[in-house]
């Protein structure tokens, strides 16, 4: 059984815990430096891209308030002597915060799990909560396999909150179902980008390179199967290229650099894995394909087919399919061809809406018989990530199908598989009943 915290000292009201978030804002925007720090120290993330993960997060934190009307009339899914469990990926610092303050906001307590690797990154988040919440957010450095198996067989556990692998996580569905433990999961994205035959191409072509190389491709959101239509596929493919080449790389240290190295092993392993095996599958490597320890240089790799791992699995790094189609349905169809539906994005004009009515999934939590592939949680036309995804975990519900992401619940002791957008305040709180 997971150790005894103290009685929850979360605020009973809604006002009084966006008050805290005001205030860990004011404590996080002070230790902006040490995160910045941690963040290029523990996941290599460039200086750019670790700012601009804490500028975007610094405007979540703004956002909270948006959220007191629908709280309000909802409480929190722990009793006092309850807690959720939060277990964290490693692929980020400041970003993760919106998850821990989003179970919180919901009045209940939360554990933390930051990855391993993120030993930095936890110890100056947990400064900043210990002085912001006191015990109400505890942090928690066991392995995540055995806070998992604990908080099964533990009853003041409430609910499960997992960010990370699918094959990982789908194991354990029996025992959840045994516990009857609500589960709530986030995980890989395996994103198509759609340019269609009259699509705006230099749009088209910022978008995607911006989104693929921030982080330097390490984001469950970024684009990695590119279907672009056979009329405009030769000329993107140079524009791609060209684009690519600004991009400088280097070591996160230097303030130039826009893709720096992959910390994980695994990964980097796995991206070369994939790029070999598009090669033995007819992929042509038409920039790129450079490894250099875990130096993992910007990759394109034309004549992409949907057989290539890196067509099927997440690549979680600065590595782009490209192929070519000649009508929507077609496209439509191989964007569909995944185990996994977290985002779409379409850039076009006459045939837009309708591919992307195709592929848009519910706009909330959908009751689903079985894992659901074909649909993507959340669909983008002609509009950039920044735009697509304001708010995202805080105002604007987000998630995926296949096994991109699910909630396993069980209303009324009934195993209840639901998948699409989800926020994390609304499945670890319930309605308050009407008196």
């Amino acid at each position: 059984m997971l150790p005894r915290a103290p009685l929850r000292t979360v605020a009973s009201d809604i006002d009084a815990r966006l008050e805290l978030v005001d205030r860990f804002r004011d404590e996080f925007v002070r230790e902006k430096d040490a995160i910045l720090d941690a963040s290029i120290h523990d996941i290599g993330f460039s200086q750019k891209d670790s700012l601009h993960e804490f500028e975007i997060v610094c405007d979540r934190l703004s956002n909270f308030g948006a959220t007191r009307e629908a709280l309000a009339v909802r409480e929190p899914i722990c009793g006092e002597r309850d807690e959720v469990l939060l277990i964290l990926p490693y692929n980020g610092s400041s970003w993760l915060n919106t998850a821990i303050l989003s179970i919180l906001v919901a009045g209940n307590r939360v554990r933390v799990k930051f990855a391993s690797r993120n030993g930095v990154v936890a110890k100056v988040m947990q400064s900043i909560y210990a002085r912001v919440v006191g015990p109400s957010v505890r942090f928690d450095s066991r392995r995540g396999a055995d806070l998992m198996t604990e908080a099964l067989g533990d009853r003041t556990v409430k609910a499960i909150v997992v960010f990370g692998s699918d094959a990982w996580v789908l194991p354990y569905e029996s025992a959840v179902r045994k516990a009857s433990k609500k589960l709530v999961f986030e995980g890989p994205g395996n994103n198509p980008f759609i340019v269609l035959g009259d699509a705006d191409l230099r749009k088209a072509v910022e978008e995607l390179s911006v989104t693929k190389y921030r982080n330097s491709g390490q984001a469950c959101v970024a684009p990695q199967r590119v279907y672009v239509h056979e009329a405009l596929y030769d000329q993107f493919l140079d524009a791609f290229i060209a684009r690519t080449q600004s991009f400088v790389v280097g070591s996160p240290n230097d303030p130039e650099t826009d893709v720096a190295p992959i910390p994980s092993p695994r990964v980097v392993k796995n991206l070369n894995y994939q790029i070999r095996d598009a090669e033995a599958k007819g992929g042509k490597i038409v920039y790129g394909g450079t490894i250099k320890e875990n130096l993992v240089h910007p990759t394109i790799i034309a004549n992409a087919t949907n057989d290539m791992l890196g067509m099927r699995c997440e690549a979680f790094g600065p590595v782009s399919y490209v192929s070519r189609f000649s009508t929507s349905e077609q496209a439509v169809a191989r964007a569909r061809d995944s185990n996994y539906g977290l985002r779409a994005s379409v850039y076009g004009r006459d045939d837009a809406a309708w591919v992307a009515s195709m592929l848009r999934g519910a706009p909330y939590l959908e009751d689903v018989g079985a894992y659901t592939f074909g649909k993507f949680g959340t669909m983008s036309v002609n509009e950039p990530l920044s735009e697509s995804w304001k708010g995202a975990l805080v105002t604007k519900p987000v998630g995926g199908y296949g096994y991109s992401g699910w909630v396993w619940d069980f209303p009324d002791g009934r195993f209840q598989l639901r998948q699409g957008p989800k926020l994390f305040s609304t499945e670890t709180s319930v309605p308050r009943p009407i008196l």
